[in-house]
């Protein structure tokens, strides 16, 4: 009787020990995300001559809109003129020009982590690598020789050095350690393509392109795909667009394709092997493989500042309208050219990114 009843009391000390375990367990909060972690985001340059710059958020519907986020929440402004932003998983960097700032936010609340302005003059774009992030710069655009590309730190949020490139320095792009800039030429006209090593940190090579290079884009081969739009008539000395082709292996073009002298085309976008880009108030679709300037229009009259292909094949226009009043998004099927919806955003929309 004595064995047994020291079985029951430690049985029943196992049981009351199990039961108190289980009510002192707590699951775990699940995390909650902000608003902004899904959808698309709009930079809206603002008013050249004064105000500031604004993004929006277009819904992962594409029908709604919230205006001036980074306002909203911070109950500040991100200066002037917001050219371009880029994203990690969990931030967004907005990369403001004449006020020469990057402002770096939590990517799905928007609120403000830091502003970075010291080693920034007009700063343009970035890419990223690896803990570095790289910034083009025109400094004066009236000086030739004072561009470069800051070289960022993401753990410090410190600009920790420069390298020197020639006039211009615009769009950039990065495959491996190489980045690959394209120069448009500042307030002049410029058109080479410089390749950096992000070891290095020093130009590697340079590349004539066309005059005016403003796209730069790997195709499915992982060759470069460079579209200029020319020198404009204003200049004095117009030339017509080029698409070329870059093998990134050696640095050296392979393809090119001319354009008229009056034709200026810009905006490139890949698709898979099809390429779309926007020339005198049309969007026009070709392919890598058989590039032709002779294309057939796919949607008309348009007046776009940018455009992008989204992932599910929607074509998003910006339209600047007057460039004073707020613009919009246009939403189109690139299959049919059908204008889906239009969307009301800020002063000067600049691009549409999509939040990934």
């Amino acid at each position: 009787m004595k064995h047994s009843f020291y079985t029951f009391c430690i049985a029943t000390l196992l049981l009351f020990s199990c039961n108190t375990d289980d009510d002192l367990f707590i699951p775990a909060t699940p995390e909650v995300e902000g608003p902004y972690a899904t959808g698309f985001l709009v930079t809206n340059e603002g008013p050249f001559s004064n105000g500031f710059g604004t993004v929006d958020h277009i819904d992962e519907n594409l029908t709604t809109v919230t205006s001036s986020i980074y306002q909203a929440v911070n109950n500040d402004n991100l200066g002037n003129i917001v050219q371009s932003l880029t994203m990690t998983d969990d931030k967004v960097y907005v990369v403001t020009n004449v006020s020469s700032r990057i402002t770096v936010v939590e990517k799905d609340t928007f609120e403000e982590i830091i502003q970075i302005t010291e080693g920034l003059n007009n700063p343009r774009n970035m890419v990223i690598i690896g803990d570095n992030g790289y910034v083009t710069n025109w400094g004066d655009p009236a000086v030739a020789t004072d561009d470069y590309v800051a070289v960022l730190d993401l753990n410090t949020n410190e600009i920790v050095s420069t390298i020197p490139v020639a006039e211009g320095p615009e769009q950039i792009v990065a495959k491996g350690d190489a980045i690959y800039v394209a120069h448009k030429g500042g307030f002049g006209v410029n058109n080479i393509v410089s390749v950096i090593s992000s070891e290095q940190e020093n130009v590697v090579t340079t590349i004539e392109v066309g005059d005016v290079p403003n796209s730069l884009q790997f195709d499915t081969a992982g060759r470069l795909v460079v579209l200029a739009s020319g020198a404009p008539a204003f200049t004095g000395n117009e030339t017509g667009g080029q698409f070329t082709i870059i093998d990134t292996d050696t640095n050296t073009a392979v393809e090119t394709v001319l354009f008229t002298n009056t034709e200026h085309p810009s905006f490139l976008n890949l698709v898979g092997d099809d390429v779309f880009y926007y020339l005198g108030g049309a969007v026009y679709k070709t392919t890598v493989a058989d590039f032709t300037t002779a294309s057939t229009a796919i949607i008309s009259g348009s007046f776009f500042y940018n455009m992008t292909i989204l992932s599910d094949g929607t074509l998003a226009g910006c339209n600047a309208a007057d460039f004073a009043s707020n613009g919009t998004v246009e939403l189109y099927d690139t299959t049919t050219g059908t204008l889906l919806n239009t969307l009301n955003v800020g002063i000067v929309p600049g691009n549409v990114y999509e939040i990934n």
